[in-house]
């Protein structure tokens, strides 16, 4: 039997809902023991009361981190030497690092070259260059069910993505899932704020954004057919079949936040199936466990 991997999850509590805390354990249980788990933020502050109730359900370890300088977080800080501090302790084997801030960036790109994996979960406005400098990065929208979403003010921190209204779209295959935007008078919407990745609650009234901000907008999910079809090229053999393991490690290496959920499926052998440019077969593997093979139809190459 293998050992499991040895998780460390990370959290920027200033940046992500609380009401996200049990999904995020969820994804990252599914690599590994997650054997260490950190929440940073002010917590004297009134912002952060939501992850101050929640963190020792989850057994969350608090790490009080002030702010020294008014509009300034030193959160981040706090976050990147407790992750060198366990990169040469050497027990942990994966980094996941919840945050939508691209000030990480250079913190992944360390991590990774010292050998460990880097999962990134964030908002769909997360810079491009701390997702791409993750080993793969999901969506938080995703984990909150790709449904319609509303930042909360009251009780979560900049950045953060909370309720969600309405029920998940039918997915298309080939379709990105994409939340719905409230346009009823004095429904909240979602807005870019300040920070990289922060949101914040206003109603949807003319006038009332604030200066230079805009209507948050999903980050553009990659069309599935483009994805799929120099993948399956480049892996297939001679008949044109590819093993879909394969042709999945090569998508989530060239982009990161690619998933099948943003599609609507919560695995690529389930999107696959439902997709009419592709066909697939199950062959037993020499252990006699079914692995799945696709193969580009006629006419469907880019």
């Amino acid at each position: 039997m293998t050992t499991p991997e040895r998780v460390a999850i990370l959290i920027d509590c200033d940046n992500i809902s609380y009401r996200l805390a049990g999904a995020i354990l969820a994804e990252a249980a599914q690599h590994g023991t997650v054997s260490i788990r950190r929440g940073y933020g002010d917590w004297s502050s009134a912002q952060l009361k939501g992850w101050a109730a929640i963190l020792p359900q989850h057994a969350i370890q608090p790490i009080h981190q002030p702010a020294y300088t008014v509009r300034k977080n030193s959160t981040d800080s706090a976050m990147t030497v407790d992750a060198m501090d366990l990169l040469f302790a050497g027990n942990t084997d994966m980094f996941y690092l919840v945050s939508s801030d691209s000030d990480f960036t250079r913190l992944a790109m360390r991590l990774r070259e010292s050998g460990r994996r880097v999962y990134g979960i964030g908002a769909r406005n997360t810079a491009a260059s701390f997702v791409n400098a993750c080993d793969r990065f999901t969506f938080a929208e995703i984990l909150a069910g790709n449904a319609s979403l509303m930042a909360v003010k009251d009780s979560d921190g900049p950045g953060a993505v909370g309720k969600q209204t309405g029920a998940p779209p039918t997915p298309t295959p080939g379709a990105a899932t994409q939340p719905e935007r409230h346009g009823g008078k004095g429904e909240p919407i979602a807005v870019d704020g300040g920070k990289d990745g922060s949101i914040e609650e206003v109603p949807d009234q003319p006038g009332n954004e604030p200066a230079g901000s805009s209507a948050l907008m999903p980050v553009e999910v990659p069309d599935v057919k483009e994805l799929l079809v120099p993948a399956i090229e480049r892996h297939m053999n001679h008949d044109g079949w590819a093993m879909l393991s394969s042709v999945g490690h090569q998508i989530v290496a060239e982009t990161p936040s690619v998933d099948s959920r943003n599609y609507g499926y919560p695995k690529l052998c389930f999107l696959v199936r439902n997709l009419d440019f592709v066909e697939v077969k199950d062959v037993p593997d020499p252990n006699g466990f079914p692995q799945l093979w696709v193969r580009l139809l006629a006419n469907s190459g880019s």
